[in-house]
């Protein structure tokens, strides 16, 4: 079954402007593949998305932490995920991800000052 449907698949992609896609080998039209974008060549750009998702989880682990060390690295780690979400963003054009990321980043700027006070006072 599987020979013949490969068969069937091969002679059908000869046919102009198809292209076999998946594991079913379905037939597409060229045009249809572009506006789904699995027929343009990968941008390694869009790898970086699990980079910044894993530093991402990171940095919340590190901030709910009790511990006042981690609490801090834990700001700074996500300051590296929003530079990295934005960096990621900008050629995706995902304007709303990017002012995001700008509050956030403030954000993590006040909460990483605040831990710094804290960690100040801790050791007086």
């Amino acid at each position: 079954m599987r020979r013949a449907a490969a068969a069937l698949n091969s002679r059908l992609a000869m046919r102009k402007g198809t292209t076999p896609v998946g594991c079913f080998g379905l037939l597409l039209p060229r045009i249809f593949l572009r506006q789904l974008g699995s027929y343009e060549p990968m941008n390694y750009l869009d790898l970086l998305q699990w980079p910044a998702m894993a530093v991402t989880v990171t940095a919340a682990w590190l901030v709910a932490s009790s511990d006042l060390k981690r609490r801090k690295y834990g700001f700074w780690v996500f300051l590296l995920s929003n530079v990295l979400w934005i960096t990621w963003a900008i050629p995706s054009k995902a304007w709303a991800l990017i002012v995001l990321q700008i509050l956030l980043f403030a954000m993590n700027v006040r909460g990483a000052a605040k831990t710094d006070d804290l960690a100040q006072e801790e050791n007086k």
